[in-house]
């Protein structure tokens, strides 16, 4: 059957961009993140042993016996306890997907890899176990469990890739069964897609190759565009389109964004708060009420733009403007020691155990040490650093009541977490002890 259309995939909003703010904490809606991210490894996917008692060991060979996830090894570590390291980068590895295959090691991750070749046996048409095509059936005929017969009564001339009714609707071919798409009823249209021939859409586009008709056998079309400047009606594109800044209106007619030139990556107001676009709607977040830990507005990632921050930085590559339209900075870097400002990053840099205090630009005695928002576990208590604050969280509950090294999808999502075991990270010992912070200052986090 047809995939989902794209407009009905989840929003990756900014905020769940910043969910790896706080390895070991909540966040700012009161999601534990500890456990979120803890939940998103599979199984064992730890940096070390998963069994609640850490066993002893002098050297490497003594964790021969501890079980370790692939692209990670057994070894002895400073706190000589068995934990495990990532493998080489480039050893081959495989994962738990069938239908991938030259699969690698990456920062202990077992990632990458190709789509195996098409394993087709006697079929001509579909597509195999992997979602490779087997290939195309000849108009008139359909795809019956990998042959081609003589199109069913049902399915007529229509094939996979579909047509459109005048009404909107879609059909399409599945399996020989003739399968329709309301989109009406969802307040959207029959329109080209990519990936799936016509699905529904937002506009009433057609197949750009003009290789499959846009209305079905039987259907016409009594609306023309007329009048319109922009859009589509019945596969045939309007007018010459919108220009920038512009949208194209159920009507036709091209008006003003509803987001002005602000796109998804947002901009940053004097406030401090940020804003951005987010389904042709904009979106304000005041940063100092609503993210407490992210007090201001500043370049996240080349992925989430401007969001919540704790550093008034802006993009490097100049592509997004740091200040909204209209919108303008009295502070400088002027009076300023360290830190950034209205996206400027300002010269000056503090020395060795010193910290910059963002809100107000000045170098202070550095508050965690040689804590990162890794973490560090004492007992059942995570603490972690977030800028310049010790943050502390206590492990409770069935099955996350211990603090353990967790391995994420990737470097900056592993940590120590609330978890069922008491695994330790090779490089980060798990103790708290020596990480230079006074742990009376840690602020409790409350979810």
């Amino acid at each position: 059957m047809k995939l989902v259309p794209a407009w009905m995939r989840p929003l990756t909003t900014l905020s769940a961009a910043l969910a790896v703010f706080s390895v070991a904490g909540c966040d700012d809606s009161g999601t534990t993140a500890a456990a979120t991210d803890a939940t998103a490894s599979t199984g064992p996917d730890t940096s070390g042993s998963d069994t609640a008692s850490p066993v002893a060991c002098e050297t490497d060979a003594d964790c021969v016996s501890a079980a370790v996830v692939s692209c990670r090894k057994a070894v002895c570590g400073e706190d000589r306890t068995c934990g495990s390291a990532p493998v080489d980068d480039g050893t081959a590895c495989t994962t738990s997907n069938a239908c991938l295959e030259g699969e690698t090691c990456t920062a202990g991750v077992c990632a990458g890899g190709t789509t195996k070749a098409a394993d087709c046996g006697t079929a001509v048409c579909g597509e195999d176990a992997c979602g490779n095509s087997c290939g195309t059936c000849a108009t008139g005929e359909t795809c019956d469990a990998g042959a081609c017969v003589a199109g069913a009564a049902e399915c007529g001339d229509i094939t996979f890739e579909g047509c459109c009714t005048a009404a909107g609707a879609v059909k399409y071919c599945n399996e020989g069964v003739l399968e329709t798409l309301d989109c009406p009823s969802d307040g959207r249209t029959c329109g080209w897609a990519s990936d799936d021939g016509f699905d529904c859409s937002d506009e009433a586009s057609g197949d750009p190759s003009e290789t499959f008709a846009y209305l079905c056998p039987g259907e016409t079309c009594t609306e023309t565009c007329g009048t319109r400047e922009c859009g589509s009606v019945c596969g045939q594109a309007c007018g010459t389109g919108c220009g920038d800044g512009e949208i194209c209106s159920a009507e036709g007619t091209c008006e003003q964004h509803p987001c002005g030139g602000v796109t998804f990556f947002g901009c940053c107001n004097a406030d401090g708060s940020v804003t951005y676009c987010d389904n042709d709607a904009l979106v304000t977040v005041d940063c100092a009420t609503d993210k407490p830990r992210s007090p201001t507005c500043g370049w996240v990632s080349d992925t989430a733009g401007y969001y919540c921050s704790s550093a008034e930085t802006s993009d490097a590559s100049g592509e997004n403007p740091y200040l909204c339209g209209g919108e303008t900075c009295t502070e400088t870097c002027d009076t300023r020691a360290c830190g950034s400002v209205c996206g400027q990053t300002c010269a000056g840099t503090c020395g060795d155990g010193q910290a910059c205090d963002e809100s107000s630009g000045t170098c202070i005695a550095d508050p965690c040490g040689s804590l990162t928002e890794k973490g560090c576990c004492d007992g059942a208590n995570i603490y972690w650093c977030s800028g310049i604050t010790v943050y502390m969280a206590t492990c409770a509950g069935e099955g996350t009541d211990k603090c353990g090294w967790e391995a994420g999808q990737d470097a900056s999502e592993s940590g120590y977490f609330c978890t069922d075991g008491e695994a330790t990270d090779v490089t980060l010992p798990r103790s708290c002890d020596g990480y230079g912070f006074d742990k009376t200052t840690a602020v409790p986090f409350e979810d």
